[in-house]
């Protein structure tokens, strides 16, 4: 099994694919870069595996690749994914294997196409999840004004409509109500 080490122990090796979603100390952009050119080496990957058992759905992962960066890294990811599964896909799998110094028309239109279909892809991708973490951090926010009203119903309206006071209440309110007329008799 292919690993990678990131400290000196054995316990710091951490498998291929782990290591793509590990939490590192860079910073999150530089993780989503990372991730854009790991997800479109694993695209190579499975389209050569792909090829070698004669599937040719020649951009079929590497619109995963591209899908994948823009969830988790944004559109900056997401056109690094779009270039490098175009260029990995023209080097390896639309270049005559003679002359690479040509391409036909048919396969660079397939490119070109790819290229603009996986960058809309990408830009929608991105912008959905950023929608989506606005609408998680306005629901956080609402849910917890949403707990101080009721915690502020709760202090100052002992029962809402629709129930009936607890004993605790009462008790309460007893116990005012004798301090109360204590202190009027001593008065």
């Amino acid at each position: 099994m292919l690993c990678l080490t990131f400290g000196s122990g054995a316990r710091d090796k951490v498998p291929f694919v782990g290591a793509m979603l590990l939490s590192l100390t860079i910073s999150s952009r530089l993780r989503g870069y990372a991730g854009a050119v790991l997800t479109t080496i694993a695209a190579i990957c499975l389209n050569r595996l792909a090829v070698a058992v004669d599937v040719h759905a020649t951009f079929l992962a590497f619109y995963g690749a591209v899908v994948l960066s823009a969830w988790y890294g944004g559109f900056g990811p997401a056109l690094l994914a779009t270039g490098a599964s175009a260029l990995g896909a023209g080097y390896f799998f639309l270049l005559p294997s003679s002359d690479t110094s040509l391409i036909d028309t048919t396969a660079a239109l397939g490119l070109a196409l790819f290229g603009v279909t996986a960058g809309l892809i990408g830009w929608i991708t991105a912008h959905t999840r950023k929608l989506q973490r606005e609408l998680e951090a306005r629901v956080q926010e609402r849910t917890s004004a949403l707990h101080e009203v009721r915690k502020a119903e709760n202090k100052y309206a002992p029962w809402s409509s629709n129930s009936r006071p607890s004993r605790t209440y009462w008790r309460s309110m007893r116990a005012t109500a004798l301090s109360t007329s204590a202190r009027k008799s001593r008065a």
